[in-house]
C-alpha cells in the first residue's frame, strides 16, 4: 500500500511538472513572438499562467495595455505572479516587459 502511494504521488508530481513545463515553454513562444510588436494595435500573444489557463480580460494589444485601469494592470501582474507595486505607469511598464513587448514603452 505504501508503495502504491509513493508511486501515486510521483504521478501527481510528474503531471504538476509536465504542466508548468509546457506553460513555461508556451510564455516562451509567446515572448518571442510579442517581441516583434512595432504597432500599438498589433495582437499580443497571450501568456498561460502556471496552471495552463489564460488571465481574464487579456489586453489584445499595446493600445488597450496603454488604456487600462491601474486595477486591471495589478490584477494581471498578480495571476503571473509578478510585483504589483509602483503607480501605474511602473506596473504597465513591468506588464509589457513581462510580456516580452520590446519595441514599445509606456
Amino acid at each position: 500500500k505504501r508503495v502504491d502511494q509513493t508511486s501515486q504521488r510521483n504521478d501527481e508530481i510528474s503531471l504538476r511538472f509536465n504542466s508548468v513545463l509546457a506553460a513555461h515553454e508556451q510564455r516562451t513562444m509567446a515572448r518571442a513572438v510579442n517581441s516583434t510588436i512595432r504597432n500599438t494595435q498589433a495582437t499580443i500573444e497571450p501568456l498561460l499562467t502556471n496552471d495552463g489557463s489564460l488571465p481574464g480580460d487579456f489586453p489584445r494589444n499595446f493600445s488597450e495595455i496603454e488604456g487600462a485601469s491601474e486595477d486591471a494592470i495589478k490584477k494581471l501582474l498578480f495571476v503571473y505572479g509578478q510585483p504589483t507595486d509602483g503607480d501605474v505607469t511602473v506596473c504597465k511598464r513591468r506588464l509589457v516587459g513581462y510580456l516580452g513587448i520590446i519595441a514599445l514603452y509606456v
